[in-house]
């Protein structure tokens, strides 16, 4: 398993209304199904940068969603509300002992 992690940038006025949009668009994450999990957090010191982090069961699993209907209404829904494009990476766990 991977995890996406997505630097969002709102618009200071827009963080309710993107909260909203996100709270909508956060079941087509759920109903995907190489997607384990997504959890949006949302900055201390700047209340209008979110972190966005996503389990996938791969880096191609999240590749073939961008292609989806899916995706093109997860952007529809909160995408306006962006400032900026999303710095994407992805990552993985480390093991530990």
């Amino acid at each position: 398993m991977i995890i996406e992690k997505a630097h969002l940038h709102i618009g200071a006025d827009n963080v309710t209304a993107f909260e909203a949009a996100w709270r909508e668009a956060a079941p087509i994450f759920a109903r995907t199904p190489s997607c384990h999990g997504a959890a949006l957090y949302r900055g201390i010191e700047q209340p209008s940068e979110y972190t966005l982090l996503v389990q996938w069961a791969s880096v191609a699993a999240h590749e073939a969603f961008r292609k989806t209907d899916d995706f093109a209404e997860w952007r529809q829904l909160v995408g306006h509300h962006f400032t900026q494009s999303p710095s994407v990476s992805h990552m993985v766990a480390v093991e530990t002992p």
